[in-house]
Parts: C-alpha cells; sequence; structure tokens
C-alpha cells in the first residue's frame, strides 16, 4: 500500500512540476519587465544590445540588455528567459550567459564602450532545483552551478525573504541591492584582476556545468 502511495505523489509531482502554470514569468519579456524598470532607477538600460565573441570565430551575438551604472559605470549584462522547470533549461541559460561574457560590446549606440566587455553577465530568472520529474530537489546542484558559472563573472538575481527588492549575486558573494547598491565585495568581483579562463578551462567549467545536472 506504501509504495502504491508513492507512486501515485509521484506522478502527481510529475504532472504539477510541468505544469506551465507554475512558471512565475512565462516569457522573456515577462522576466525581462519585471527586473528593467527597477535597473532604470540607477542604471542607463540599453536593450538589445550588439556584441562580438573572440577571434578566432568572431561571432554575433545579442544581449538582451546592457545596464550601466550612473556612478560606478560598471557594466552588466542581462539574458533573459521564462522560468525554468527543467535543469537542462538552466544549463543551457548559464552556457549562454558565459559566451555573453567573454564576448566585447560593438553596439553603434554605446560607441564608449565597443571592444569592451561586460563587467559581469547575469541570468535571469535562477532556478530553485525543482527537478522536472517532481520527486527529488537539486538546489544543492542549482548552486553548484551557479558557482562554476561565477568563475566567468555570471550571476543571478535573488529575493531575500526580509526584504523588498533584489539582490545580483556572483557566487557567494552579493554585488549589488536594490535598496542600497553596490556592496564591499562589488570591485572585487567585478574588476579585472586577471584573465579570463583559457579556452581549455571554460571548456572544462562548461562540461562540469553539464554534468552537475546528472
Amino acid at each position: 500500500m506504501g509504495r502504491f502511495i508513492c507512486r501515485q505523489l509521484s506522478k502527481m509531482a510529475r504532472r504539477r512540476a510541468k505544469d506551465e502554470s507554475l512558471r512565475r514569468f512565462r516569457t522573456e519579456e515577462d522576466a525581462s519587465s519585471f527586473v528593467l524598470p527597477e535597473l532604470r532607477k540607477h542604471f542607463d538600460v540599453y536593450e538589445e544590445v550588439c556584441t562580438v565573441g573572440p577571434p578566432p570565430e568572431n561571432e554575433r551575438y545579442r544581449l538582451d540588455a546592457v545596464s550601466i551604472c550612473k556612478e560606478s559605470g560598471y557594466v552588466l549584462g542581462w539574458e533573459f528567459k521564462r522560468s525554468h522547470l527543467y535543469k537542462k533549461d538552466f544549463v543551457d541559460h548559464l552556457r549562454q550567459a558565459i559566451y555573453y561574457r567573454m564576448a566585447y560590446i560593438d553596439d553603434d549606440r554605446l560607441p564608449q564602450l565597443r571592444g569592451q566587455r561586460p563587467n559581469a553577465c547575469i541570468a535571469f530568472p535562477g532556478w530553485d532545483g525543482l527537478h522536472d520529474d517532481g520527486s527529488h530537489c537539486y538546489a544543492g546542484e542549482a548552486r553548484g552551478m551557479q558557482l562554476l558559472a561565477s568563475h566567468f563573472r555570471v550571476g543571478v538575481v535573488t529575493f531575500p525573504e526580509k526584504r523588498e527588492g533584489f539582490s545580483i549575486v556572483i557566487g557567494e558573494s552579493a554585488v549589488w541591492h536594490s535598496w542600497q547598491g553596490w556592496t564591499g565585495n562589488a570591485a572585487g568581483v567585478l574588476k579585472e584582476k586577471r584573465p579570463l579562463a583559457s579556452q581549455r578551462r571554460h571548456d572544462q567549467i562548461l562540461h562540469m556545468i553539464k554534468n552537475t545536472t546528472q
């Protein structure tokens, strides 16, 4: 009897996990419209920004948005997706953000930034680790993926329970809060202190991100 109940609960969980109504942000536009109005209070925001990847491929990309802090000058790239119900979606989102973080801005609206990389790229929304089969929570794995992505200064947005607003977090460090601005950790995380990882290291981290979900 116990096994039967467990099987039924598992089936119910699978159906619930795949229910599209569980997506807080049903489209990329929903996600961007949630974040961008708040960002515009503190940043100059440009949407659909053209970038070019590193040589020799020089692939063309288009960042969903770039925000430039009016005070510090820090530049953040943004990649928006609908809310994730599947771990593979989150992996793909982080991988895309890593590629865009390594790309150079090449947009006629931003001549002062031409040839520069964003200080960081933020993937929104994040993923809480709820697996698509509904039977297990992969919060630890989701956190591991975020930590690996932070090697390329790719971060996520979090929502503190006791605050109104949101935080930008890269790895273990919160770098910006909507209620107070940049944190004391921001400069150390966002400034170029060493070259980006080599292509070999880059490939290893992407492989690790993928394997974290398996």
